[in-house]
């Protein structure tokens, strides 16, 4: 047998991805497929048990990458653990919040939402346009994490909170 060129595949060039950064471990093949879709402009959807990687994958998502980025979650302790994982790997184009803090800033009320009746009531005013979203979400990229948690009433949050243009 001569010499045979090897042949590269697109998983040989995944396979060869630069590393995620300091602090994070390193991309499975799927994760590596995650990534790259996402960067591609792809709207992807994970679905995995609790442990496997998804908040870790998107942080692998933005780090490198140009766009801004918000990550919204249901509950409070998932928001501190990936924002202290921002921090440990000083990623800066990326802040994760709840549903409920950033319906509480889009509406002009850091702080102020923080169950569901506020979040609702809200909701209703800017559905009835009583109310006005004060500071729309401009980020480049939405996340949302922990899907299964997020209610009817957090996606039409969701939808009156993004910026007309985006």
């Amino acid at each position: 047998m001569g010499d045979m060129k090897k042949q590269r595949t697109l998983h040989d060039a995944w396979d060869i991805a630069p590393p995620p950064p300091q602090g994070l471990p390193p991309l499975s093949a799927e994760q590596r497929l995650i990534v790259d879709a996402v960067r591609g402009d792809k709207c992807v959807r994970i679905t995995a048990y609790a442990g496997t990687g998804k908040s870790t994958t998107a942080l692998c998502v933005v780090c490198s990458d140009a766009a801004s980025n918000l990550m919204l979650t249901y509950n409070r302790a998932l928001a501190d653990e990936v924002n202290a994982m921002i921090q440990q790997v000083r990623v800066k184009n990326v802040v994760c919040r709840t549903y409920h803090a950033q319906v509480g800033i889009s509406a002009g009320m850091p702080g102020k939402c923080s169950n569901d009746a506020k979040l609702l009531e809200i909701l209703e005013g800017w559905e009835s346009k009583d109310l006005e979203v004060v500071r729309p979400i401009c980020e480049d990229r939405i996340i949302l994490d922990e899907v299964q948690d997020m209610r009817p009433s957090f996606y039409r949050a969701v939808l009156q909170m993004v910026a007309p243009d985006r």
